[in-house]
């Protein structure tokens, strides 16, 4: 197995076309990076060009995104638990203690949204309702 830093890519030693500067890996290395990888990290060159593996450093915008992701798939779990609650209030058939639980899905809801996701500290999110 072959490791060029030029592509940052894998060659099989039958490839027709090889780089130039194509270092051989062994097996067990090539392994070992796939298996990093999947766990997140990111292959890059060293010094001398050959392959390894470095943490995963996400920019701010990307940490937005994937916080926004996350308050999306909160909101939709959070609608999904109060639906036949809401129904069941909008019918004048709600139990209270049915009111009292969805009394706190909605302000379970409401802190969800007034999460920032924007911020650059650590997100802490808000208990979901048991």
């Amino acid at each position: 197995m072959f490791y060029a830093a030029s592509t940052n890519s894998y060659y099989l030693p039958e490839s027709p076309w090889l780089p130039e500067d194509c270092v051989s890996i062994t097996e067990e290395t090539y392994q070992a990076l796939l298996e990093g990888g999947r766990s997140g990290q990111v292959l890059t060159p060293d010094e001398k060009g050959y392959p390894v593996l470095v943490a995963r450093t996400w920019s701010q915008e990307e940490l937005q995104e994937i916080a926004e992701s996350q308050r999306v798939a909160l909101l939709a779990m959070a609608d999904d638990a109060t639906k036949t609650l809401r129904t069941d209030l909008m019918l004048g058939i709600i139990t209270d203690d049915d009111k009292a639980t969805l009394i706190t899905w909605q302000t379970y809801i409401k802190t969800l949204k007034a999460v920032n996701t924007a911020s650059e500290s650590e997100i802490i999110w808000p208990e979901i309702p048991a």
